[in-house]
């Protein structure tokens, strides 16, 4: 039997959705539709313990629809089930710690609850949990109040978005009052939701002309700022939107790499940026200038379909239709691995040997009284070159460590 690679777990079904509340145990859904294909809908339930994913300790059947899209309620305690043929299931979740969590249908008659006939295409939770925004695929937005549903805003038509949604988020800088929207066109726009009024059409650089806004996430430390995904001629980038206090909007954008985006997601903290790519590579980013965390190339083989964090923020899950998921591990935002630290601490205890030893021999020979000044001059010369040597060696280590982690096939 091959070698399990770290972080990596096959199911049995192409997976779509992913949802990761506090703790070890992450949820997992997907499967093969209609009952004519033969492959179970289930909703995994599976322990991640570090970099290694384990098989499922438990599943919930979810009939004969799959889940596409997932949102998980900020009390971990509710799971928001978009489905392949249209409508919602609400999944309670109940915690039995140190045992994985039970999971059931909590509302088979959801999609009764929801005005329209359209399917969701995502779904988001406000951080205070108090709402959710949804988009469908006739272009419509709704934004429900939870957990009564009972529908507060609900864009059609020409107030609505012109093409199928493709994400939507909640600014918690705006208390929750902003809601952001991209759509298959690739436009992206920005509500005032409670007035029912538009704020703003995102618009792309020169740069980027030609290319689609994919997926949209507003920050989480409580600034201004929004992060957009973009496709542009088969590539993906990032978008970084900033406001300043006096209303200033400055823009900064970063290439993720040489693939379209298919998945994006920000951390709880707000201090790194998740995003999978259509060629199965994970790519993790700071928020703060765009740096680059981590990078797995061969993350999965065709694309990938979800990532989230986990709440803690120290790693994310990715999953593909190739039936696979993968933990990867978020490198310390300041962009310096534990394994260049440890290699710029061995060049420091290195040069320090040296330095002991160069001047322990000088001591011994001043008495005697056979040092001269060349010597010392040499001496100071040595320590000088050596000490920009060691800058340099710890500069190329903090680069490796936002260099592409290359993982085994």
């Amino acid at each position: 039997m091959p070698k399990q690679k770290p972080g990596f777990q096959k199911f049995s079904s192409a997976l779509y959705c992913a949802s990761w509340p506090a703790g070890q145990y992450l949820f997992l859904g997907g499967g093969g539709g209609k009952k004519s294909s033969g492959i179970p809908n289930r909703l995994e339930v599976v322990c991640a313990n570090g970099e290694q994913l384990a098989e499922p300790s438990g599943s919930l059947s979810l009939g004969n629809d799959a889940p596409m899209r997932s949102a998980l309620h900020p009390s971990g305690r509710s799971l928001l089930l978009a489905m392949g043929n249209g409508g919602l299931q609400r999944i309670a979740v109940r915690p039995q710690l140190p045992s994985p969590p039970d999971v059931y249908v909590e509302d088979d008659g959801l999609a009764e609850q929801i005005p329209g006939t359209a399917i969701a295409q995502c779904l988001r939770f406000s951080d205070d949990g108090r709402f959710v925004g949804m988009g469908f695929t006739d272009g419509s937005v709704q934004v429900l109040e939870w957990p009564s549903l009972r529908c507060l805003l609900h864009l059609k038509d020409q107030r609505g978005m012109r093409d199928a949604l493709r994400d939507v988020d909640f600014s918690p800088a705006h208390r929750n009052r902003i809601l952001a929207a991209t759509a298959e066109d690739g436009t992206g726009a920005l509500w005032h939701w409670e007035r029912g009024q538009p704020v703003a059409s995102l618009e792309l650089p020169p740069e980027l002309k030609g290319g689609q806004f994919n997926r949209v996430r507003f920050a989480r430390d409580g600034s201004m700022a929004l992060y957009t995904a973009v496709n542009c001629k088969g590539v993906g980038w990032l978008l970084h939107w900033a406001q300043s206090p006096s209303g200033d909007i400055s823009l900064l954008s970063q290439r993720t790499c040489g693939d379209i985006v298919t998945a994006f997601d920000i951390s709880p903290s707000g201090h790194a940026l998740a995003i999978g790519h259509s060629e199965g590579e994970v790519k993790i980013l700071a928020t703060e200038k765009l740096v680059p965390l981590c990078r797995v190339k061969r993350a999965h083989t065709i694309f990938v379909t979800a990532i989230t964090f986990a709440q803690d923020g120290k790693a994310v899950v990715s999953t593909s239709a190739d039936a696979t998921a993968r933990v990867t591990v978020v490198e310390p935002p300041n962009g310096r691995s534990g394994a260049s630290s440890k290699l710029s601490l061995a060049f420091l205890l290195a040069f320090i040997a040296v330095l002991l030893a160069v001047g322990v021999q000088i001591f011994r020979q001043w008495q005697s009284g056979d040092v001269d000044l060349y010597m010392a001059d040499g001496f100071r010369t040595f320590a000088r070159r050596s000490a920009a040597s060691l800058l340099r060696l710890t500069s190329r280590s903090s680069q490796l460590a936002s260099r592409s982690v290359q993982q085994p096939t």
